[in-house]
């Protein structure tokens, strides 16, 4: 499986502001299926999750996600984009983990 990220994009305006103290973190990435050993492969928003600076995950917050929302099955050689959202402290710096505490997580730092 390939993946880039790409993060930074402005949260749609008809989710509610982020509380005092706390920002939206809006996330797109880009899988190509390259080999899986059970198809379709998954790949769902619900499998990352962002991560302080001190190694605590932030709880999920329902809000709207734009389109196409990070959801999707994949067959050997297909591919997807599409985004999610992370509401996190306003001064943190946090990483993105895919499929964290499994032996094939994925870290991404964010810039």
């Amino acid at each position: 499986m390939n993946t880039r990220f790409h993060k930074n994009q402005p949260i749609p305006d008809y989710n509610d502001p982020p509380p005092a103290g706390k920002k939206y973190v809006m996330a797109k990435f880009y899988f190509k299926l390259i080999n899986a050993d059970k198809e379709p492969f998954n790949v769902n928003y619900h499998d990352f999750e962002a991560v302080s600076k001190k190694g605590v995950a932030y709880s999920n917050k329902s809000v709207v996600i734009p389109d196409p929302e990070l959801w999707t099955d994949l067959y050997k050689g297909g591919s997807f984009a599409g985004w999610t959202v992370f509401l996190v402290d306003q001064n943190d710096e946090p990483k993105i983990v895919w499929n964290r505490k499994a032996t094939d997580e994925i870290w991404f730092k964010m810039k």
